[in-house]
């Protein structure tokens, strides 16, 4: 029952990214109305947030552009809301967090 589920990743050397891919965890169109994230913050470093609705398509990777290039050394990804189920009542994640250059 995480009312505030997230993720985090330390990376072992710092790494360079201009977008983060997010994938839904059931990538497939017979998912289509299983609960999955909706409203997500990305957490750069432990000082930048930003704020991101997930493409609803199951089928479609969420793609946020960071706008520049940022180095990395932690990353941390928060669901804040989700389609189909409350916050702490059903399993949520992520099949695919990926860091990709500009």
């Amino acid at each position: 029952e995480d009312r505030k589920p997230w993720v985090s990743i330390k990376m072992k050397r710092p790494i360079r990214v201009g977008r983060v891919l997010l994938s839904h965890v059931r990538p497939t169109l017979d998912s289509e109305g299983l609960p999955r994230p909706m409203d997500v913050e990305l957490v750069l470093n432990r000082k930048r947030k930003i704020t991101m609705t997930m493409d609803q398509d199951p089928l479609r990777k969420t793609v946020i552009d960071l706008g520049e290039t940022v180095t990395i050394r932690e990353l941390q990804v928060r669901i804040l809301s989700a389609q189909g189920c409350e916050l702490g009542k059903c399993g949520l994640g992520f099949s695919e967090i990926e860091l990709l250059p500009r």
